[in-house]
């Protein structure tokens, strides 16, 4: 008998084993997508579980590779709240579909879905992250002057940087090659780096933007200086190119971009 016991109590313990290694595994198996729950990392009761794979329960980002659903799930990987990432085709047919049209009006990428609610631009998307689900952290307090400094580079991160790069994206989507304007695309180039001088001007001496402590202006940042490098360079502006190159460090922004 007392044999039987001990081979009893190994099964046990081999069966309890498997399970919570079973119920860790970030593939949601009803919806097929992968879900990022920061909660997972101890064990949790199985009803708790079974309730945070409801679609309810958790933001999801619908994400294509390269675009500015990056910031969205950088976001989430810095306060490590739960999220699920649904990957959608990139082509201007699915993008011009009723289906996406209804998601976004103009087909662009990303869509953020909580609960019921949906929204689109990515940065409004971080900046209601952070006032639902932040508890106060990434931004500085609101109404304060560094939060009015927070608010002035996430806007300009986007609005004044991101767009002449932008320009350039849609200048060669739409013309074929021989069609492309040079004296177009460097006047795009120019404002781009226009940029990315006062960047370097105020990033000097300083980690990060805002209070020198890291926030979600970085993310927004962090982007825009991605495309940058992509389509111009980064190089002949030192501080702003050490100050992109140490956002690529955190663990949160490697997590995006290899999504």
């Amino acid at each position: 008998m007392e044999g039987d016991s001990a081979k009893i109590l190994k099964l046990w313990f081999v069966l309890n084993r498997l399970l919570r290694k079973w119920y860790s595994n970030p593939w949601d198996l009803e919806t097929n997508q992968i879900i990022h729950d920061f909660s997972l990392q101890t064990p949790k009761p199985r009803h708790d579980l079974r309730k945070f794979s409801k679609k309810k329960t958790m933001l999801t980002i619908y994400h294509a590779v390269g675009t500015r659903s990056l910031r969205v799930i950088w976001t989430c990987e810095e306060l490590k709240i739960p999220y699920q990432v649904e990957t959608i085709p990139f082509t201007a047919e699915y993008r011009a579909s009723q289906e996406w049209r209804k998601m976004n009006p103009v087909g662009k990428v990303p869509v953020l879905k909580d609960d019921d609610f949906i929204m689109f631009e990515s940065g409004a998307m971080v900046q209601y992250i952070l006032d639902r689900h932040g508890n106060g952290q990434l931004q500085p307090k609101p109404g304060t002057p560094e939060h009015g400094l927070y608010l002035q580079w996430c806007w300009f991160a986007e609005s004044t940087f991101a767009r002449p790069i932008g320009e350039i994206v849609n200048h060669r989507r739409v013309f074929e090659e021989h069609q492309q304007s040079d004296a177009a695309i460097n006047e795009m180039k120019d404002r781009a780096s226009l940029c990315v001088k006062a960047l370097d001007e105020a990033i000097e001496g300083r980690e990060f933007l805002v209070g020198n402590e890291f926030t979600a202006a970085d993310i927004m940042m962090g982007y825009s200086m991605f495309i940058f490098d992509k389509y111009v360079s980064s190089d002949h502006h030192n501080n702003a190119h050490d100050y992109w190159n140490r956002l690529q460090q955190r663990e949160a922004c490697k997590v995006a971009f290899t999504l």
